[in-house]
């Protein structure tokens, strides 16, 4: 399981006294196949994250799985921390998107479903959210890709200076001003890399401003937010990208103009 990814770090090995304590603590409806995972690999950080080809995760990619090792970043915590703020206790966090949702897994020897749970930590205004993901956790690593990235030339230019960036727009503007339907836009691309000057040039340049002001909440923006919203996009689209405590007045701004 997982055996073809890349992790980052060490990666202690894991003795059946320890897997042990998993199945003394939630019983022996823990699925076979994640446990297994467990003694290939004690949780981590794949580098880099993983995708999914299931809808409902693949617009986040998982960032970390749960170990049982590392204080702080357990099984066992992440788990108590659920109970905590929701009261399901057949389900089992097992990793954590960039959303800060929880993958888990159902503690149901006869159907050990994967749910996703979201909660809203800062706020607590929205409902908090679980939802069916796939009927295993075979299913879930089956669905999973990290596809080797290649930089594209958009994402190189986005970081030159204006002054610069201009002859490529004054060559072809149909081409470098347009949005992108299989990657992000040059104007989204100076977002991402904190061009702040190259931005400015872009919109008045006339650039297409999709997906621009959700790439601002995901790097956390607020600037450029404000500069978006008072062109017309609106934040009630992008307000559920702005989650974890270092977005909270930034979901403050977009819940006053939602």
């Amino acid at each position: 399981m997982l055996h073809d990814f890349r992790f980052s770090g060490p990666n202690s090995q894991l003795s059946e006294r320890d897997i042990t304590t998993v199945i003394d603590r939630f019983g022996e409806s823990v699925a076979s196949d994640y446990l297994n995972f467990l003694r290939h690999r004690n949780g981590g950080c794949p580098v880099p994250s993983l995708v999914s080809s299931i809808p409902i995760l693949n617009e986040f990619p998982i960032q970390y799985f749960y170990c049982l090792t590392e204080p702080g970043t357990t099984l066992f915590y992440a788990y108590e921390s659920l109970q905590e703020s929701l009261d399901v206790p057949d389900l089992l966090p097992i990793a954590l998107d960039m959303a800060g949702q929880q993958i888990c897994l159902q503690l149901d020897s006869s159907q050990p479903s994967i749910f996703v749970v979201y909660i809203d930590r800062i706020y607590y205004k929205d409902p908090s959210t679980v939802e069916f993901v796939c009927a295993s956790f075979s299913e879930l690593v089956n669905s999973l890709s990290q596809p080797a990235k290649a930089v594209s030339e958009l994402e190189v230019i986005a970081a030159l200076p204006w002054a610069e960036l201009q002859a490529f727009i004054v060559r072809n503007p149909g081409y470098y001003l347009a949005s992108r339907p299989d990657e992000l836009s040059l104007l989204c691309q100076t977002i991402r890399c904190n061009n702040t000057s190259a931005f400015d040039g872009l919109l008045q340049a006339g650039a297409d401003r999709e997906k621009a002001l959700m790439v601002a909440v995901i790097c956390n923006r607020l600037d450029i937010v404000r500069t978006l919203i008072g062109l017309g996009s609106r934040a009630s689209d992008v307000i559920r990208y702005a989650v974890g405590p270092d977005r909270k007045e930034l979901r403050e701004y977009l819940s006053k103009h939602a």
